[in-house]
């Protein structure tokens, strides 16, 4: 697991955790707030209220949900990429950096760099800082082959990665 900080943003990233693991161990960092969609699972999204997806929107090739109530409401098992705004989204595209299995905000390490070279993991971190200025969301939170969460509330990524390290302590306390 790494963490870091760039800017006023904070990010943890963890091949040993899914993004439901944020949501239950923070679901503040996506309740009442907008949420924007870059990237989905290749299954079969299951079935929604249809009331909850009335204000539901594509937009490009992005899924744009407004203020949840409920967690229940998005099928996080499919939606790889989330964009979460405090104040309504930008008008602007959001790119998708988890078709890049190998992306990482860490260093780049020989596995990353089999699938790709140093250049295009840096290239691609510098792209990503570049959209999060820009957009501003609060939080970013992505899982391909590792789960990435970066947000603006320390609150959320204090609890996040305090409880996301407890499990990594206590195992390598046994080994």
């Amino acid at each position: 697991m790494f963490h870091g900080s760039h800017g006023p943003f904070r990010w943890v990233e963890s091949p040993a955790h899914k993004t439901q693991d944020v949501l239950q161990l923070c679901p503040e960092a996506i309740l009442g707030k907008h949420v924007v969609i870059t990237a989905f699972d290749s299954s079969k999204i299951t079935a929604i209220g249809q009331e909850s997806l009335r204000a539901w929107r594509v937009e490009g090739s992005a899924l744009y949900i407004p203020p949840l109530a409920d967690l229940l409401e998005v099928p996080y098992d499919v939606f790889n990429e989330w964009f979460v705004f405090t104040p309504a989204p930008p008008r602007q595209k959001l790119e998708s950096f988890t078709s890049s299995n190998w992306f990482t905000l860490g260093p780049c390490l020989s596995g990353n760099a089999d699938r790709a070279t140093q250049w295009e993991i840096k290239r691609t971190q510098r792209s990503f800082w570049q959209l999060m200025e820009i957009a501003n969301p609060e939080s970013y939170l992505a899982c391909c082959s590792r789960l990435i969460f970066v947000t603006r509330n320390d609150a959320c990524f204090t609890a996040v990665l305090r409880r996301m390290s407890t499990p990594q302590r206590a195992r390598s306390a046994s080994a």
